[in-house]
């Protein structure tokens, strides 16, 4: 193994560690003000279950803004959000809204979707804004860790989008108290963006931007297959029971169009 590679991983157990910590004072914090307001434990988990993505969001900005500080101390450079973005290709073209219609149209015909009459609207902007964050700030960081500990070899870029993947699905899955219900689908949804900074010959950060915007935070806020969607929450319900292997095959699908189109550009 490189020593990027070593120190690539470390950024990311570093973070998963940090999301921990933060993740415990946040959650103290709140049950300490819910308590001294005299409420019980069971509208505290309520709280929680509804505010989710805030949650997340707040612990997940403060985790990368403090790791990243750290590993500019660390090595005494300070890269700016520009800097970073840089380094991959950053055009987006209609063949790259391609790819997000046909992950739209394969999804709605994989979920088939019907109107939610429960739904809470005000719910929906705040898991779109939350979906989105959750997404981006993984990716922003893995573009981060790639800029300063560049990889050779594809075969430690996979290592890495797995290893990083699978720390923040168990933070998800198993340590984040408002998330009952984390499928494996987030752990497709997350390691299929990062490897769109990977597979094709012409990185964008840009595309993986878009495709969070349009693509997959827009459908887990509308149909609510998120990690915190409830059925009260999203416009749509899922009718059917769908399989993770369904988006796998996607999400594969999708890579190979991505790298066929830049090879064809």
């Amino acid at each position: 193994m490189t020593p990027n590679f070593i120190k690539s991983v470390f950024v990311f157990v570093s973070f998963f560690i940090v999301q921990i910590i933060i993740h415990i004072s946040i959650v103290s914090s709140i049950t300490f003000f819910h308590l001294r307001l005299e409420h019980r434990l069971f509208d505290i988990q309520s709280w929680l279950n509804d505010f989710s993505y805030e949650v997340l969001t707040l612990g997940a900005l403060l985790s990368v803004f403090i790791v990243i500080k750290v590993m500019q101390y660390r090595l005494t450079v300070t890269r700016s959000l520009k800097e970073v973005t840089s380094r991959f290709h950053r055009s987006f073209n209609k063949r790259d809204m391609a790819g997000i219609l046909i992950f739209l149209s394969l999804s709605i015909f994989i979920l088939q979707p019907e109107l939610n009459s429960q739904r809470i609207q005000w719910q929906l902007l705040l898991n779109y804004v939350g979906s989105f964050f959750l997404y981006m700030t993984n990716v922003y960081l893995f573009a981060f860790t790639l800029s300063f500990y560049p990889l050779s070899k594809r075969t430690y870029k996979i290592f890495l989008i797995l290893i990083s993947t699978l720390l923040e699905f168990l933070f998800l899955k198993y340590i984040f108290l408002g998330s009952p219900k984390v499928s494996f689908l987030i752990f497709i949804h997350l390691a299929f963006l990062k490897s769109l900074l990977v597979f094709p010959i012409k990185r964008s950060l840009v595309t993986v931007l878009i495709f969070i915007l349009f693509g997959i935070a827009l459908l887990e806020s509308l149909v609510g297959i998120g990690p915190f969607n409830s059925a009260h929450h999203s416009l749509f319900l899922s009718t059917r029971d769908f399989s993770n292997i369904e988006f796998l095959l996607l999400a594969l699908l999708l890579i190979y169009y991505y790298k066929f189109r830049r090879n064809t550009d």
